[in-house]
């Protein structure tokens, strides 16, 4: 339930998962932009923090990891919560489950306690993760899985445009976040480029609270950008995610 990529895998494995088995989720306390209008499911328990948050102090309760009982152990981008803390319990962990580690690592992590950890099996998106991975941890042991997504849904495209006030003759290319400087903006010089073959509006749902004055004055200078200020529920996200033929999001 929150505004990152990590928690994204996270709900679609999950929401799948909880049909079929006992589900729980060891989740960061909510302090990560927390996607509005969303609640905290009964199977989800917040036991740690992650870096960088406001509080700037680590926190870390092993009790839920002890306490509860389960067969299979996924876990993914532990350098983000006390790793120390992680690793101090991991043996009883081991013990009474199998261990699948997700990554999401663009590059090996620096931090050398990560490579104190024993993983059953490890999880990729594609043959560049299974690449740079390979030299570190056996080929055998690294499975390629891609990127889950929702099914594929049909509707009204015009009709949902409308109620959007979106035009009905022009490509939209959607972009939203909480980090645009970092995740949004250094794509905007490329997407202009690509202007000169493809004619499209570029829409950016931004609350303006994240959005400093460099940033505004470039939504300014740039005729194709629609800016709403906006920070959408994520029923409202939905509905932009099933009118447009790009999405982009990280």
């Amino acid at each position: 339930n929150a505004a990152n990529g990590t928690s994204i895998l996270t709900e679609l494995i999950g929401r799948e998962l909880v049909k079929k088995y006992n589900l729980t989720i060891f989740a960061p306390i909510n302090d990560v932009k927390p996607v509005q209008g969303m609640t905290d499911e009964d199977y989800v328990i917040r036991c740690c923090n992650v870096q960088g948050t406001s509080s700037g102090r680590w926190a870390f309760d092993p009790k839920p990891f002890l306490e509860k009982n389960y067969d299979i152990f996924i876990t993914q981008r532990i350098e983000w919560i006390p790793i120390k803390e992680l690793l101090k319990i991991y043996p009883k962990i081991k013990k009474k489950a199998k261990v699948i580690y997700v990554i999401h690592e663009t590059k090996l992590p620096e931090n050398p306690i990560f490579w104190k950890f024993e993983w059953d099996a490890v999880v990729c998106f594609d043959e560049r993760y299974k690449r740079m991975w390979s030299g570190v941890y056996p080929k055998e042991k690294i499975h390629i899985i891609p990127y889950p997504c929702n099914p594929v849904r049909r509707g009204d495209k015009n009709k949902s445009r409308m109620e959007l006030n979106l035009p009905l003759d022009k490509k939209i290319v959607f972009m939203y976040g909480w980090r645009p400087k970092t995740h949004i903006f250094p794509l905007v010089p490329y997407l202009n480029e690509l202007r000169k073959q493809y004619s499209f509006v570029l829409l950016l749902v931004i609350a303006h609270k994240y959005l400093d004055e460099e940033l505004l004055k470039e939504i300014e200078r740039h005729d194709f950008i629609e800016w709403r200020d906006e920070f959408p529920t994520s029923s409202k996200l939905d509905k932009y995610f099933l009118r447009f033929r790009c999405l982009y999001f990280l």
